[in-house]
């Protein structure tokens, strides 16, 4: 970070006039160093000079300064690097002194221009020779705005003080600012900038942009079209796209709540890494951007593109977000990229809590998808008609509704009616779902996905037609219809409406079919699972679920109710207790390990006298937590314990309590 020692007036060669209105050139391009701050950097290159053009609500001055992706240190050594003899490039601070005279007549505002040696210790220097030209220095006391403008050249072949400018690739802004400015024109008396503390929420009063000065940019951001973007129901993972103007590129920006990597997938198939995604992973290092263009064919690793079609625009950390933006062609002609038209394409996003290393990263600790149109409005379509699908009736009512569910979700998100005909040997059930999504029900002899029969609806946002796919789960990617298995469709929608956030599905099915992707509904309980979308399908496909829950229900065929079954509460176990107590010292020292949520914690002690180690696991659940050991970060050949009991269990090199 720029932690400024430096004087802000004229010393030797320092440029400095009197504050002039108007711009001195037409600037082309802006980029927001700080929102908080109102700090602005455009700029303009004409001919072998780039023109500056920078303002913020400050109080005090304000600097930036350059530097390439490939010169900055580790976050160990903020203010130096040991590699090479320039951390910054260029540095100017700007500052306005309203009284005088000073020791160096800058009576009117200036431009310094300095240069940071390597250290340690670090070395705030005012550079031989101020390339800072054209210069002008405006400050409104009312709104504490302190603004500037002047040019230097591309390449002063200064190298051991200036850092070229490089249009082709992204160089490092660093910004800071302060709320006072120096109380005289000596270096020893320039106040560092001001500080901030980011646990009560203070906005930082430094930081790092990264710009491609070669690329066009521009502070206002573009509406025409914005085409929707995207939030996750989280709101922990944003996406927003822009087509570029000759129609031939698009720019796109994902954000997530991490300081780790960030990545972004398109398939044409599926909402699944296995199928065949493109896709876009990146982190940030001290300013440094890093993006990764890669295929995801499997649910490892993906593997890195021998193509690279992507060009990062800028990147950030601020506010516990890691943000990317880069641009691509729509159509790249790498057959492993899929292509972008005014279609709808599945988008996968995850993100993990560490920076990823090469063309390696750690896996994710969140992740969803969703079903969007980057550059038209997201259809939905089916593979049918529409004129061949029944539509909703968003005004119907549902009486049974306003009775008490048979199963409501914990959450409060999903809700489940049933009426049993034995007579007619069939069960008509009304599901209620808190999205605008898609919602399932499933019937399986396990609280699992698989094997579940399962049946899947939505609404169309578009046209109000109703999708509803009786399924069979055989595994954990996404359900088949049982039509695509050569089963049966079974399930008759009876009515659907979406509104007010709210889907409801109502429909009946026989208690007792001959399809074998069906599970039949008896007296016997059976678990009853649901899942909820976030955005709707098309055709039978549909992005993954972002919440899921499941209960133990008997079905009763004679007297048309059903009954909620609660887990039976366990008696007091004699040995779990006792490893309750074994374990009670680690338990109350500081884990060894804490996931990044906060919500699983392990302690573990060694005895080197019978070679054996001692676990103790801690989760925010009610039901199994689990332990593995391996190579990697994947679940493959990775030894792996399952422990189901609701107590902290201990673990001695194998399971000994359960």
């Amino acid at each position: 970070m720029l932690l400024l020692s430096v004087a802000l007036c004229v010393l030797l060669g320092v440029a400095h006039t009197v504050a002039e209105p108007g711009d001195i050139v037409q600037y082309e391009n802006c980029a927001v160093l700080s929102s908080r701050f109102n700090f602005t950097l455009s700029w303009s290159i004409i001919g072998d000079s780039i023109f500056f053009k920078t303002s913020a609500n400050a109080g005090g001055y304000i600097s930036f300064g350059f530097t390439g992706t490939s010169e900055v240190p580790k976050r160990t050594t903020p203010m130096y690097s040991t590699n090479v003899g320039l951390r910054f490039g260029d540095a100017y601070v700007i500052g306005y002194l309203t009284s005088g005279p000073s020791t160096y007549q800058c009576y009117y505002g200036c431009v310094l221009d300095i240069y940071m040696k390597s250290g340690p210790p670090n070395v705030i220097a005012q550079d031989n020779i101020s390339d800072a030209r054209n210069v002008s220095v405006t400050f409104d006391a009312s709104t504490k705005l302190m603004g500037a403008q002047f040019s230097r050249l591309l390449n002063t072949n200064q190298p051991t003080q200036d850092y070229p400018f490089n249009l082709t690739a992204p160089m490092i802004v660093q910004w800071a600012v302060s709320k006072v400015n120096a109380p005289n024109g000596t270096i020893a008396n320039i106040p560092k900038h001001s500080t901030y503390n980011a646990a009560r929420g203070e906005d930082p009063t430094y930081g790092t942009v990264n710009i491609n000065f070669g690329l066009p940019s521009s502070c206002v951001k573009d509406t025409t079209p914005s085409l929707g973007g995207y939030t996750s129901p989280n709101g922990d993972f944003t996406a927003s796209w822009v087509p570029t103007a000759d129609g031939k590129a698009i720019n796109i920006t994902m954000s997530a709540l991490t300081l780790g990597y960030v990545s972004l997938g398109l398939s044409a198939t599926g909402p699944f890494m296995k199928a065949n995604s493109d896709t876009f992973v990146g982190w940030v290092v001290n300013g440094s951007c890093f993006l990764l263009d890669q295929i995801s064919t499997s649910y490892a690793i993906p593997a890195t593109d021998t193509q690279n079609d992507l060009t990062i625009i800028s990147c950030s950390e601020a506010a516990g977000r890691t943000t990317l933006t880069f641009t691509r062609l729509l159509v790249t002609g790498d057959t492993n990229d899929t292509a972008i038209s005014n279609s709808d394409l599945f988008m996968l996003w995850a993100y993990g809590p560490n920076d990823g290393n090469k063309s390696t990263y750690a896996k994710h600790t969140a992740f969803g998808s969703s079903i969007v149109n980057f550059l038209g409005t997201k259809n939905s379509s089916n593979t049918t008609s529409s004129s061949s699908l029944p539509l909703a009736n968003n005004s119907a009512t549902f009486p049974i509704t306003t009775t008490i569910p048979q199963y409501a979700s914990t959450t409060g998100n999903f809700s489940a009616w049933w009426t049993i005909d034995p007579v007619n040997n069939s069960i008509t059930l009304t599901l209620v779902g808190r999205t605008s999504g898609w919602v399932s029900i499933g019937f399986s002899s396990t609280q699992f996905m698989s094997p579940s029969d399962m049946v899947v609806g939505w609404v169309s946002d578009t046209n109000g037609a109703v999708t509803l796919i009786d399924s069979w789960s055989p595994d954990y990617d996404q359900p088949r219809a049982d039509t695509a298995l050569n089963g049966t469709s079974d399930t008759v929608l009876v009515l659907a409406s979406q509104r007010a956030g709210n889907t409801t599905l109502v429909f009946t099915r026989p208690l007792s079919t001959r399809d074998v992707y069906d599970i039949n509904i008896t007296s016997q309980p059976l678990y009853l699972t649901y899942a909820l979308g976030a955005s709707d399908g098309f055709g039978d496909i549909y992005a993954k679920h972002y919440e899921v829950g499941a209960a133990l229900i008997n079905f009763s065929v004679t007297n048309g109710s059903a009954i909620y079954i609660p887990p039976t509460p366990s008696s007091p176990d004699t040995n779990a207790t006792n490893a309750m107590n074994i374990s009670s010292a680690l338990a109350n020292s500081t884990p060894k390990y804490v996931s990044p949520n906060n919500d699983f914690k392990v302690w573990w002690s060694v005895n080197t006298s019978d070679a054996s180690i001692q676990f103790t696991m801690w989760a925010a659940a009610a039901g199994w937590l689990s332990l593995g050991f391996g190579q990697t970060d994947l679940m493959t050949n990775a030894d792996v314990y399952v422990v189901s009991y609701v107590c902290c269990v201990v673990l001695c090199g194998v399971l000994c309590v359960c």
